[in-house]
């Protein structure tokens, strides 16, 4: 009890409270990227999730082009815009598919469901003056981009700001062996959101 007393009654020296404070930021800077890290897991599962959701509709949209004669308009999906495809497709499918998939009726809000996160189409536009968690389509690459929020935990060898490139990519098999696809003698086996660039999401942030 009196060396207690000794202890808490006499004042620190400078090294003592050098180290006190050393401490105490360790310990803060440890929370604060644990922290930060939750965060970045959470947009990973959120961007999983809302590639997995857009494919999803596209592969529903792609059954309902092939089942009602439609293929030749699959053609024109190679590197296309899937916000619009989806936001425009909504309108008038297929009765007989609708019945079998009500999520046919999910095609705007799938779309739409980026809300205003979907910053729309651009030609070549400046990434770094896109908020961070924002969407949009780059017209000139035909590429839907995804603006990285937590880049502490990001890595790509994409220069520039943190992002993430999908192509729309239709899949079928070539028959004539011309990589190019034809609607009329080739069958759609199926349609993907394809990654353009590597990336990786990290343990530890920087620059913290």
């Amino acid at each position: 009890m009196a060396l207690a007393h000794r202890w808490t009654s006499r004042n620190l020296t400078r090294l003592e409270l050098v180290f006190a404070i050393t401490v105490i930021a360790l310990l803060m800077g440890a929370f604060l990227q644990r922290g930060l890290r939750v965060f970045a897991i959470a947009e990973e599962r959120s961007l999983q999730a809302t590639v997995l959701n857009l494919n999803s509709a596209l592969r529903i949209l792609l059954y309902d082009l092939v089942i009602s004669g439609r293929t030749a308009e699959v053609a024109q999906w190679q590197g296309a815009n899937p916000v619009r495809l989806l936001e425009s497709a909504g309108a008038s499918p297929n009765l007989e598919t609708m019945m079998a998939y009500p999520e046919l009726a999910r095609f705007h809000a799938v779309a739409a469901g980026l809300g205003a996160r979907y910053q729309g189409e651009f030609v070549s536009p400046d990434a770094a003056l896109v908020e961070d968690g924002k969407w949009y389509f780059d017209m000139a690459d035909s590429v839907l981009v995804y603006r990285v929020r937590n880049h502490e935990f990001f890595r790509s060898a994409l220069p520039g700001p943190p992002q993430i490139r999908f192509r729309l990519e239709v899949r079928f098999d070539d028959l004539n062996g011309d990589g190019q696809y034809n609607p009329e003698l080739e069958p759609a086996t199926d349609v993907t959101l394809r990654t353009v660039d590597e990336y990786r999401w990290t343990q530890a942030g920087v620059n913290l």
